[in-house]
This record gives C-alpha cells, structure tokens and sequence, in this order.
C-alpha cells in the first residue's frame, strides 16, 4: 500500500487529496510503476492508472473604470485574505461560464460587459499539489449589485496603490498582466 512518503519519494507532486493508496475500481493497493516514462500509482490488479492531473481554478479581474472587485475569503485556504473572485470549473462547465457563476456567487455581479481572457497560471496547492488557474478581465457595468456571496465575507473595490496583497501569486500574476495590458505595456 502506497503512502504519501512513497509518492514524494519518487518525485511525483501531490497533495493530501489525491494520494490514492487503494484503487478507487477494485480496491487493491496501488504500487508504483513506470508508465508513460514517469512514475505512476497503478493498480496491479486491474491495471488502473492514477494520471494526478491539477484540477482547473478560474478567476475574475472584475473591473469597473480604474477600481477592482476583491472578495475576503470566508472560507479555506487563506481564509480572511482578500483575493480574486473565482473558484473551481464543475465537470461539462466552460472556463468562461464558471467564472461568471463564481464572480456571481461570490459577489453578486450578474451585469457584466466587455470581458476577455488575460492567461493560464500555475499555483502549487498544498491540497491538490497544484491547480491550473484561468483567469478573465471582466468590465462591471453595475457596481450597485455587489454583495458578499457564497465564499466571500466582505466585498471590495480597490485602486491599483490600495490594495492588499493576494494570498495566491497566480493571481497577482493575474492581475499584473492585466494592468499591463491596460497600460499599453503588453497587447492581448
């Protein structure tokens, strides 16, 4: 039976989520194989393959003139740190309409206007090992709607000097990118 010292020991990057011991098919302890050149947990009785893939995370640079929307997190990681609106994809969810469903039940927006895709991100998790971050500039068309939702406790629009420091380097890179963009720096 597999633990999380034999994952790391061969250097595959998990996190507490997905450090499979049993097969989820048959329920054999997995083992550790060579497949496809890398070390992977396989079932060797119903050779199952355990591909530890990062799952999608997508965020939203909600914006409104020269102001950004940020949430404080109610819940973990980092709970009580403002961040990005966002969260992660659900299965046969497009990146796009999960970041709205978050922006929405986050904060409330629902009246978005112009909105286009600022990059990909990567961010280690402790949990997952890691997640692939997708992140959207979305135009605010109505501040007024804004309210503390699901995974926020508080709200906030903030200019580009007031803002406080995001948990998550993915989205201060995020964010970064955008505000290059906005000054003519770097094109979409």
């Amino acid at each position: 039976m597999l633990s999380r010292e034999d994952y790391i020991r061969c250097g595959i990057v998990c996190g507490e989520e997905n450090a499979f011991r049993f097969c989820p098919r048959c329920g054999e302890g997995l083992s550790l194989s060579k497949v496809e050149g890398r070390w992977r947990p396989i079932c060797p009785g119903c050779s199952w393959v355990h591909y530890i893939n990062p799952p999608p995370v997508v965020c939203a640079v909600a914006y409104k003139e020269e102001k950004i929307l940020l949430i404080k997190r109610a819940v973990e990681p980092k709970e009580g740190s403002w961040a990005l609106p966002g969260g992660f994809m659900e299965v046969g969810e497009a990146p796009l309409d999960a970041c709205l469903r978050e922006l929405k039940e986050e904060t409330g927006i629902a009246s978005t206007g112009e909105i286009g895709l600022i990059g990909v991100e990567y961010q280690p998790s402790r949990r997952y090992g890691s997640v692939v971050v997708i992140g959207y500039a979305i135009e605010v068309l109505a501040p007024e709607e804004v309210r503390p939702g699901d995974d926020a406790k508080e709200v906030g629009w903030f200019k580009r000097g007031d803002r406080p420091k995001m948990p998550f380097e993915s989205f201060e890179r995020m964010l970064r990118r955008w505000e290059e963009r906005r000054d003519g720096l770097t094109p979409f």
